[in-house]
């Protein structure tokens, strides 16, 4: 979870306050390395936790900090795949992700303000790929909370104008309440009753699979 926010390491319920986290990894590498930090979680995967005080990276630069999570993700052993959390901004949190994986996932709701932003994003990639990381490679877009508003669908029909269908990503992910029920009791959606809870972790399996065929890691 490279997000100063937390929001994965709160919805899979870990206390950030008990044990070191990213933040301590990417702000004394010289202490702590990311094998450090992983910890096992009830979700079928493990998680390497963040908190508030990984926001203090972004203001403190030293020469190759751009490398920090790649040369920590080159000690970590026994993984499948490692995906890599964003903040929802540019910074050097996000470029260290950049740097260190070989795939990027976009995820993005189809509005005019987001598709903004995933131009912005764009433009940092190909930075990124020319700089840090010429493996990088965009391997898809991934539409979140899609409503069933005019805008949303000529964002939707945006989305695949310009990426073509093998990168937008299919099923789209439907704004549903049950989501949000799933992040409060901290579950994955799919062990919640009820039909929309059915439909919206089938989906979430469907992405999964897709992921998988395109051997993503990053």
């Amino acid at each position: 979870d490279l997000d100063p926010q937390a929001s994965a390491t709160k919805v899979v319920a870990i206390d950030a306050e008990e044990r070191h986290t990213v933040a301590d990894v990417m702000l004394e590498p010289e202490r702590f390395t990311l094998r450090d930090v992983i910890a096992a979680t009830e979700w079928g995967f493990d998680l390497a936790p963040s908190e508030t005080a990984l926001a203090s990276r972004e203001s403190r630069r030293a020469p190759a900090d751009e490398f920090i999570l790649r040369r920590q993700v080159e000690h970590v052993n026994g993984y499948d795949a490692i995906f890599v959390d964003c903040p929802p901004s540019l910074g050097l949190l996000t470029i260290n992700a950049l740097a260190a994986a070989s795939r990027l996932i976009v995820i993005t709701e189809p509005s005019f303000l987001a598709l903004q932003g995933i131009e912005e994003l764009l433009d940092t990639t190909e930075l990124v790929r020319a700089h840090y990381n010429g493996q990088l490679e965009l391997a898809g877009v991934v539409v979140n909370r899609s409503e069933r508003t005019l805008e949303h669908r000529q964002g939707a029909a945006e989305i695949e104008r310009y990426f073509g269908e093998a990168i937008a990503w299919r099923p789209y992910l439907a704004k549903r309440t049950v989501l949000q029920d799933a992040i409060r009791r901290g579950t994955p959606v799919h062990r919640l009753p009820g039909r929309p809870a059915a439909e919206a972790g089938e989906a979430f399996a469907r992405l999964a699979d897709r992921m998988e065929s395109a051997r993503v890691v990053g």
